[in-house]
């Protein structure tokens, strides 16, 4: 596998703001829940008292992408909402989760206020348009392809020669381009999962994800 980016932030966000919650290169996952949670709803707390959110609810928008969040029985599951939900719980608010394609989910929040986007990759080109509480996940990318005898040469190629699937508007599109992918050589879909079934469909070379994503 190659690796696309180092250890960088993943997290939430409120309004036009993104409370991304990084955890350093190596916690521990009862560090990650306990720490970084009273930080983080003691900025929840301060923004509301602050006038930063104009309401005591906020709506929390996030993808399908298990097992950091997704659906059960109509209900939005997973690491980073249950985290989220303590958050708020602990900032005596009220927040409501909804699970939609990442590019809209992004957009959403980009324009609305009260809402948060999760889980979010905290990058230089996002630093100034949100603000920033954490930290949340590690994060750390690898590239992955099928492994099949016909397919043994993908292995050798230099990643700049590789057809990528990623999800529209996600962090991996700028970590692939500053690794020499062109452009032209990613093919988006709204979800990890369709990404996937491109790249079992052999209509792709490569995708990017965590490691725990693709367990």
């Amino acid at each position: 596998m190659w690796a696309v980016t180092e250890k960088s932030a993943t997290g939430m966000g409120v309004a036009n703001r993104i409370y991304g919650l990084t955890a350093p290169s190596g916690t521990q996952s009862m560090q990650v829940n306990h720490l970084p949670r009273r930080i983080a709803a003691a900025a929840l707390w301060a923004m509301a008292g602050m006038g930063c959110l104009q309401a005591q609810t906020l709506t929390g928008y996030t993808e399908q992408w298990p097992p950091y969040n997704f659906e059960e029985a109509g209900e939005v599951k997973g690491i980073a909402s249950d985290v989220l939900r303590a958050i708020c719980v602990d900032a005596k608010l009220t927040c409501k989760l909804n699970l939609v394609p990442w590019a809209r989910a992004y957009k959403i929040v980009s324009n609305q206020p009260d809402t948060v986007l999760f889980t979010t990759a905290r990058k230089a080109s996002r630093e100034k348009e949100f603000l920033w509480v954490g930290p949340l996940l590690p994060r750390s990318t690898w590239v992955y392809v099928k492994t099949a005898p016909d397919k043994g040469s993908v292995a050798n190629r230099e990643i700049n020669q590789l057809r990528f699937g990623i999800v529209r508007d996600e962090a991996a599109r700028q970590d692939l381009i500053q690794a020499g992918v062109p452009a032209s050589a990613m093919i988006e879909d709204s979800s990890n999962a369709a990404v996937l079934r491109l790249l079992l469909a052999e209509a792709v070379d490569a995708m990017v994800d965590t490691e725990v994503g693709m367990a």
